[in-house]
C-alpha cells in the first residue's frame, strides 16, 4: 500500500467519522434541555464527539496491517484519548466563555457572536490535538508531532462547526459539512507535518507486501512480525505453521521474520538500523544477532549501521527500500 492509497483511506475513515458523529451530535442536540446543565451537556457532547473521531482516526493508523489486535488497539488509544481530550477541550471553552464574558456584561450579541464560537473552535482544537497524539501514542516525538498535525487542523474545522451551528441552526446538513472539514483537515494536517518531520519512507521491494511504505517518524521503529510491532511484517514457514488456526486460510507472507526482528533508532537526524532477533544485511553488509540462553539477542551497539538514502535493508526474505519521504 503506497503513502497515497494510505492517505485516501483515511480520508475515507475521517468521512465516516463524520457521518458517525453528525447523527449522534444532532440527536444530543435535540435533547438538549434535558440535560440538567449547559456544563453537562457540553460535557457529554465533547466526549462523544473525541470518542467518534478518535477511534476511526485511530484505526487509520492500523490500515494494511491485517492484524485485527493492531486495529482494536489503534482505535482504543484513539478513543479514550479522543474522550479525554473532548472532556478537557469542551470544559476549557466553557471555563474561556465564562472569564470573557466577565469583561463583556452588557454585550450579549458579541458574546453570541465571537466569543462562543471562538471558545468552541478552541476546545475542537484541544480534542484534535489528543486524537493527533493518539495515532503515534508509541513515541514522544511521533506523539507530539501528531498532536501539533491534529492542532492545526483541528482549528479550523471547529470553527468552522461552530459557525454553522450557529448561523444555520435549521440546516443539520451544513453541520456534516462542518464535522467533514474537521475530520479531514486533522488527516492532512497531520500527514504534513509527519512528513515534515519525517526521517524518510521505508518501502518493501517484493513479495505480498511490495510497494507498501512506511513513514518513518519516531524515536524507535521496531520491525517484526510481532503485532506489539511498529511495522509488523506476516511470517510463513514452520512456526507460523504451528501457531496458525487450522480452520483459516494460510496467510502469505515472508519468511525468517522474529517476533521484534531489527529497529531502527534516530540520534538527531541520523537513522541507525541494529538486530534484534534476527539478522539484518544492509547493502551486502550483515549484522547478524547473537544467540544467548537460546534466546537471539542484539550484539552492542557497534553493531549498528547508519542508514542513507536508497539504501536496501533485508530482513530474513523481505527487502526495504530506504528513500527520502
Amino acid at each position: 500500500m503506497t503513502m497515497l492509497v494510505r492517505r485516501l483511506a483515511q480520508l475515507a475513515l475521517a468521512a465516516a467519522a463524520a457521518l458517525a458523529a453528525w447523527s449522534v451530535l444532532e440527536t444530543l442536540r435535540a435533547l438538549q434541555p434535558q440535560f440538567p446543565s449547559y456544563p453537562f451537556y457540553t460535557t457529554v457532547y465533547g466526549t462523544l464527539s473525541g470518542l467518534i473521531f478518535g477511534a476511526f482516526l485511530g484505526c487509520g493508523e492500523a490500515i494494511g496491517t491485517r492484524s485485527a489486535v493492531r486495529v482494536a488497539k489503534c482505535a482504543s488509544m484513539g478513543g479514550l484519548l479522543g474522550v479525554i481530550g473532548g472532556g478537557i477541550g469542551f470544559l476549557a471553552a466553557l471555563k474561556i466563555v465564562g472569564l470573557v464574558g466577565a469583561h463583556l456584561v452588557g454585550n450579549p450579541h458579541l458574546i453570541q457572536m465571537v466569543a462562543m464560537p471562538l471558545a468552541g473552535g478552541a476546545g475542537w482544537a484541544v480534542m484534535g490535538a489528543f486524537i493527533g497524539a493518539a495515532a503515534r501514542s508509541g513515541s514522544a516525538r511521533g506523539a507530539a508531532v501528531g498532536a501539533l498535525g491534529g492542532l492545526v487542523g483541528a482549528l479550523p474545522g471547529g470553527l468552522l462547526v461552530e459557525y454553522e451551528w450557529l448561523w444555520f441552526p435549521s440546516f443539520p446538513f451544513l453541520h456534516l459539512v462542518g464535522l467533514l472539514l474537521f475530520g479531514v483537515s486533522v488527516v492532512l494536517a497531520r500527514a504534513l507535518l509527519e512528513k515534515r518531520f519525517s526521517f524518510g519512507v521505508l518501502r518493501i521491494l517484493g513479495g505480498p507486501l511490495k510497494r507498501r511504505e512506511y513513514l518513518l517518524t519516531q524515536g524507535e521503529t521496531v520491525i517484526g512480525a510481532s503485532s506489539r510491532c511498529d511495522i509488523v511484517i506476516p511470517f510463513t514457514g514452520e512456526a507460523a505453521a504451528a501457531t496458525r488456526d487450522a480452520t483459516r486460510p494460510p496467510v502469505r507472507g515472508y519468511r525468517n521474520i522474529a517476533e521484534t526482528h531489527c529497529r531502527i533508532v534516530a540520534k538527531g537526524r541520523d537513522l541507525f538500523i541494529a538486530p534484534l532477533g534476527g539478522d539484518v544485511v544492509v547493502n551486502g553488509t550483515r549484522l547478524d544477532a547473537q544467540t544467548k540462553g537460546g534466546e537471539r539477542e542484539s550484539r552492542s551497539s557497534g553493531t549498528e549501521i547508519f542508514l542513507k538514502f536508497d539504501d536496501v535493508v533485508a530482513c530474513g526474505t523481505v527487502c526495504f527500500l530506504y528513500k527520502r519521504g
